[in-house]
C-alpha cells in the first residue's frame, strides 16, 4: 500500500495528512471480470513494468487510473481505494 499526502478537505487549514492508497480493488475487478493482468496490459495500453507497480502498491499517474477504467468499463472506485 502506497502512502500520498492529500488535503483531507478545503477546511483542513493547509494541513496535509497521510492517506493510503491500495489497487486492491483493481484485482478484485479483473478477477470478477476473469480476466488477467495481461489481459488488463492490453485492454489498457499499459506495459507490464506499470502493472507491477501496482501490483507492489507503487504510485502510478493518475492518467493510467484513468486508461484502467476505460479499458475495463469500469469506475475509479473499482481500480483504487483511499484509507485515512
Amino acid at each position: 500500500m502506497h502512502t500520498i499526502k492529500c488535503l483531507i478537505s478545503p477546511t483542513s487549514h493547509g494541513n496535509i495528512y497521510p492517506m493510503k492508497l491500495t489497487y486492491e480493488p483493481l484485482w478484485t475487478t479483473l478477477k470478477n471480470k476473469e480476466l488477467k493482468k495481461t489481459d488488463l496490459c492490453g485492454l489498457a495500453g499499459l506495459s507490464r513494468n506499470t502493472i507491477a507497480k501496482m501490483g507492489k502498491g507503487e504510485y502510478v499517474a493518475l492518467e493510467v487510473v484513468e486508461r484502467i477504467c476505460t479499458g475495463l468499463s469500469c469506475q475509479v472506485y473499482d481500480v483504487i481505494e483511499v484509507r485515512a
